[in-house]
């Protein structure tokens, strides 16, 4: 993933033309950048120094043969598609979208571009602004300030529709956010609403596994393991579960271990279960092992 900063950015504005942008500046521009690709209705950015990250108004300027700037308005830095990053081969690349009315014209590869840096009212302003224009990055911004208070009145369910709306949008950081937040929310409710907020987190975990995020293939598996949002399925969940087993986030995780562990003790699979463990073991699994070896089993 590219770089950003975390959740508490300098600052960007609501405007509504340029000369406002003049008056409301406090501080230096944070970055400067060009545009390096457009493909699917995004524009890829190049950005060097200062603080940005999601949500940030960026200006795209136009620059004159006799040196002067014009500018053809004001964005919003958005998560990136993958397919754009392919189209430049770019590392550090960002994303813009969500283009304001008082934009000018179509950005085009090569304009120059700088990030607006300013005061906190008219950051939250600028929030509110980009998110009802679309701006995924704006809207996971503004659902942190809702989630913690950040200059606004806590609201719980405020954040969660933000999240829920750059979700739909194909955000991937919200995705994995909104799988977490229906987590949480299901653990609030009861019955019928409870089972719908599992279904819709297991949807959004598999949904990441079948793109590839590799830290959904363990929670997908379980989900199938334990029939928590979708149908029990153990064939399915040894599927997930051996994905995860080749695609471990650290060293020390044994997915193949922890299923056998479940199908064991809860399914009574006992035989299918000690297939798994030594599986493991044999991979390096120590708690498989130990196990294993408790229990008098060789591996």
């Amino acid at each position: 993933m590219f770089e950003h900063t975390r959740w508490w950015p300098a600052g960007v504005a609501l405007l509504f033309c340029l000369t406002t942008v003049a008056a409301l500046v406090s501080a230096s521009d944070a970055a400067r950048g060009t545009v390096v690709a457009i493909a699917e209705g995004q524009v890829g950015l190049e950005l060097a120094g200062g603080t940005f990250s999601f949500g940030s108004a960026v200006e795209i300027l136009y620059a004159t043969p006799d040196g002067d700037e014009i500018s053809y308005g004001l964005w919003c830095i958005d998560n990136v598609r993958e397919s754009l990053r392919t189209a430049t081969g770019a590392d550090r690349l960002w994303a813009i979208s969500a283009r304001p009315a008082e934009a000018r014209a179509e950005a085009t590869v090569g304009l120059a571009a700088r990030v607006i840096v300013l005061e906190d009212d008219a950051h939250l302003q600028w929030l509110e602004r980009a998110s009802s224009s679309g701006c995924r990055g704006a809207q996971m911004r503004l659902a942190k300030h809702y989630q913690h208070g950040w200059g606004v009145v806590q609201d719980w369910d405020r954040a969660f529709e933000l999240v829920r709306a750059a979700a739909q949008k194909d955000h991937f950081d919200a995705r994995r956010e909104l799988a977490g937040m229906l987590d949480s929310r299901a653990m609030m409710l009861e019955g019928a609403e409870k089972q719908a907020a599992w279904r819709e987190a297991f949807e959004v975990y598999l949904a990441l596994a079948e793109d590839g995020f590799a830290p959904s293939y363990r929670l997908v598996g379980h989900r199938y393991l334990i029939g928590q949002g979708t149908q029990v399925d153990l064939a399915a969940a040894e599927r997930w579960y051996r994905l995860a087993a080749e695609h471990r986030e650290f060293p020390d995780q044994e997915p193949l271990t922890d299923l056998a562990g479940t199908l064991g003790a809860v399914y009574r699979q006992q035989e299918r279960a000690n297939q798994l463990l030594r599986e493991s073991a044999r991979a390096g699994g120590a708690r498989a092992r130990a196990e294993l070896s408790s229990r008098g089993i060789g591996w």
